[in-house]
C-alpha cells in the first residue's frame, strides 16, 4: 500500500527548515492517489480512497464508512484541484481537494457538498493520510509525547502504545499547537510527518460546542494521521475526552446532521521531512505551527493603553458612595 510510485503532477517549494515537500498525484494505474514526499519520507492517501465519510453510528463510534477516489485532476494557477463524488442513500456528496504550496508545506482546503433530498443524519467527515511506520512515536502537543508510557499506571493520562488498533483523537481546541506528528525509523535514520489543522467547530454538529478532532491511529504496519468531525478516543475507549484532572469523561454522539445544499470546508497542511535524531521529529512541526498561527502577533489585539483605560472605566462603575459607606464593590 505504501510502496507505490507517484508521478505526473509535481509541485515543489522552499521550506521553513530543511528541504521542502512536494505534491505527487498518481493518475496512470488504478485509482488516483495523493502523496506528499520529501526525500525518503512520504504521506499518502488511503488505498480505499482519498475521501472517507461514515454514514452511521454504532457502539459509540462512526460506522458504515464509505470511500471515494478522485474522478478528475486539474491545475488552476497555483492550485491542484481533485474532484469526486460519493453516493449515499438519498443523495450524493460532491467532494473536492485544492492543494498548493504554502508556508513551507502542502496546504489543502477540502470541500464537502451534500446534495440530497433530505438531511443526512449520523454522518462523520474525515481527513486521512498514512505514513509507513508504526509504534508509539507520535506527538500531539500538550497531550502525547511518544506514548506517555510513564502515565499508563495512573489511568488519568492519555497513553498510546502504537499497537494495531490503537487510536488517539482529541478535540482540536485542546491542543497546545494544532498538529499531529509522527516519526519512524528508516534504515540508519528517522523520518517524520505532520498533519497541521486550522481548528474550528464542526458545522451541523449533534453536540453543543462540538469541534473537529485530530490525532492518529495504528494499523498493521502503518500509522494514520487524521481528523474527524467530532469523534474522540483515548486509552482504548471511544467517545471519551480528557476534560477533567482525574481522568476521562464520556463524550458520545458526536455525529453531524447535514441539511441538503450544505457546504463544509476543512483546511489543513501536510509536511514530511528527515528527522535529525530520534525523538526530534516534532521540532519541525513546532516551527511550522509557530509560522502558521503567529501566536506572538498582537496586531489584532487592544494596545496596552486601551487595556488599562478599559479596566479603569470598569473599576469606576463599581464605586459605591452611600451615606457612611464609600469604596469599590
Amino acid at each position: 500500500m505504501i510502496g507505490i510510485a507517484f508521478a505526473l503532477l509535481t509541485v515543489s517549494f522552499s521550506g521553513i527548515a530543511g528541504s521542502a515537500p512536494r505534491l505527487d498525484i498518481q493518475e496512470q494505474a488504478g485509482p488516483v492517489r495523493v502523496a506528499v514526499r520529501n526525500e525518503d519520507a512520504m504521506l499518502v492517501s488511503p488505498e480505499e480512497g482519498l475521501w472517507s465519510i461514515a454514514a452511521g453510528w454504532e457502539a459509540d463510534w462512526p460506522a458504515d464508512w464509505r470511500h471515494a477516489h478522485p474522478d478528475s485532476v486539474e491545475q488552476s494557477g497555483e492550485w491542484t484541484i481533485l474532484r469526486g463524488t460519493l453516493k449515499m442513500d438519498g443523495g450524493e456528496w460532491r467532494l473536492s481537494d485544492a492543494y498548493r504550496s504554502e508556508s513551507g508545506m502542502i496546504r489543502c482546503t477540502r470541500r464537502f457538498e451534500w446534495h440530497g433530498d433530505a438531511a443526512l443524519e449520523r454522518c462523520t467527515l474525515s481527513v486521512r493520510f498514512i505514513v509507513p511506520g508504526a509504534g508509539p512515536r507520535g506527538v500531539l502537543p500538550g497531550i502525547l509525547y511518544h506514548g506517555n508510557p510513564s502515565g499508563a499506571k495512573s489511568g488519568r493520562t492519555p497513553v498510546y502504545a502504537g499497537k494495531p488498533g490503537d487510536e488517539a483523537y482529541f478535540e482540536e481546541h485542546r491542543f497546545a499547537m494544532p498538529f499531529a506528528s509522527f516519526e519512524w525509523p528508516d534504515q540508519d535514520a528517522f523520518l517524520g510527518a505532520a498533519l497541521h489543522a486550522l481548528p474550528c467547530p464542526a458545522p451541523y454538529a449533534n453536540r453543543r460546542d462540538q469541534w473537529w478532532s485530530l490525532g492518529l491511529a495504528t494499523g498493521e504496519s502503518a500509522t494514520e494521521l487524521a481528523q474527524m468531525s467530532g469523534p474522540c478516543a483515548a486509552n482504548g475507549r471511544h467517545s471519551v475526552i480528557k476534560a477533567v484532572q482525574p481522568g476521562f469523561v464520556e463524550y458520545p454522539d458526536t455525529w453531524l446532521t447535514v441539511p441538503p445544499g450544505a457546504i463544509i470546508e476543512k483546511t489543513f497542511w501536510l509536511d514530511v521531512y528527515p528527522v535529525p535524531r530520534e525523538g526530534a521529529g516534532f521540532q519541525r512541526a513546532v516551527r511550522a505551527a509557530l509560522n502558521l498561527h503567529s501566536p506572538a502577533l498582537t496586531a489584532d489585539l487592544p494596545t496596552f493603553a486601551d487595556i488599562i483605560n478599559g479596566k479603569l472605566r470598569y473599576a469606576e462603575t463599581r464605586w459605591l458612595d452611600r451615606g457612611d459607606v464609600a469604596g469599590y464593590r
